[in-house]
């Protein structure tokens, strides 16, 4: 996925032979339909602070690891 996507944005350091991903078995049909998968527009929330994370562990807001089918 990150060469694809490298090789979509055109992030690659030099002019580089684009054929090992518009080829690719998989891939091919990505790079002609356009598929994107990094939206450079997008941002981050903003980090959660350790006093909530630790508030809310200490109430059981938080399911356990165990609770979840794997």
């Amino acid at each position: 996925m990150i060469v694809y996507e490298a090789t979509r944005k055109g992030w690659w350091p030099k002019a580089q032979n684009t054929d090992f991903i518009t080829q690719h078995d998989y891939f091919a049909d990505l790079w002609n339909a356009n598929v994107e998968f990094y939206d450079a527009g997008k941002q981050a929330r903003k980090r959660v602070t350790p006093s909530f994370l630790a508030m809310n562990f200490d109430q059981g807001s938080f399911a356990s690891p165990l609770e979840y089918p794997m």
